[in-house]
């Protein structure tokens, strides 16, 4: 050993530039950007919101899940709750069925269920509206234009 030993006498071997890892520096803006708009005044003097402010309808606190508040296994369940893979299931469903679906019907899906709803809230503001007996009237569906990033052409 060295008689003079010193904290980095074995580091030169594993610095960057003899591993050959060269990073490009990030690039930073030499003056911060201007804001633009005002600042909105959302609480007092004290720190009290005032009255008439929206609300966000998130916990002010965050949605940290500690380690006690873990259930004590993780199962497949729990990992897709914590991934916000469990919404994703009836997505993958519905593109699974448009990669399904002939060429000439691809671009063009029916929602029933709020096409459904829609025709439901109409003729429930008819009765409400109108004393007399309502003709039918011929109302196309509503096309919606749904495309999916999996099977996009």
């Amino acid at each position: 050993m060295a008689k003079h030993f010193y904290s980095y006498q074995f580091d030169m071997p594993y610095r960057p530039t003899y591993l050959r890892n060269w990073e490009v520096p990030k690039f930073y803006c030499p003056k911060p950007r201007t804001r633009h708009g005002r600042t909105q005044i959302i609480a007092n003097t004290r720190g009290h919101i005032l009255p008439g402010v929206p609300r966000p309808p998130c916990n002010p606190f965050g949605d940290f899940i500690g380690t006690w508040d873990m259930p004590k296994k993780i199962t497949r369940e729990v990992a897709n709750q914590l991934n916000g893979m469990a919404n994703k299931k009836a997505y993958f469903e519905r593109c699974a069925q448009l990669a399904a679906t002939p060429p000439s019907t691809k671009y063009q899906a029916i929602k029933k269920s709020e096409t459904d709803q829609q025709s439901r809230d109409k003729e429930s503001e008819k009765r409400l509206s109108e004393d007399t007996i309502s003709l039918p009237t011929d109302t196309e569906p509503v096309i919606e234009k749904i495309i999916c990033p999996i099977h996009d052409f």
